[in-house]
């Protein structure tokens, strides 16, 4: 018996795993990505420069982990929200972000992201110790 995956399961799969290299891979020539960040946004068009800039990001981020994911599909378009965890100089680092992927057949035509930016350990300290969190998800993925 052959399991047949849906079109756009494989974008959250890739973000569950944080395999965000298996996501430029799958961009399509004419792919347009988009990033948003506290106060920086550049728009990219085209599979080299989109796959360029993610990996020069990626490699910024050593130990890259997926914390959770909540993603929404359709035919052609997956929305996700999602955690990422990774190793910094002071330790633990975070950045939550929602992505939007528009997808033809299996490719990604467009790519926009919608990121808070980096969180230093500082940052999540002071977050946990000033506001109250209802629902952290913290890197076992269980309750805290």
């Amino acid at each position: 018996m052959t399991v047949t995956i849906p079109t756009t399961e494989w974008v959250v799969d890739c973000l569950r795993t944080a395999d965000l290299g298996r996501i430029a891979q799958r961009y399509a020539g004419n792919v347009l990505l988009d990033l948003d960040m506290p106060m920086w946004r550049v728009q990219l068009q085209g599979r080299d420069a989109a796959s360029q800039v993610l990996e020069e990001q990626l490699r910024e981020l050593p130990n890259l982990r997926t914390t959770w994911v909540r993603a929404t599909l359709a035919d052609d378009t997956v929305v996700a929200e999602y955690e990422l965890r990774w190793d910094g100089p002071d330790g633990e680092h975070l950045s939550r972000a929602v992505s939007i992927f528009r997808l033809a057949a299996d490719q990604i035509t467009e790519h926009s992201d919608y990121c808070c930016g980096a969180w230093t350990p500082q940052d999540i300290a002071r977050n946990k110790a000033e506001a109250p969190i209802v629902r952290w998800k913290p890197t076992t993925g269980g309750p805290e």
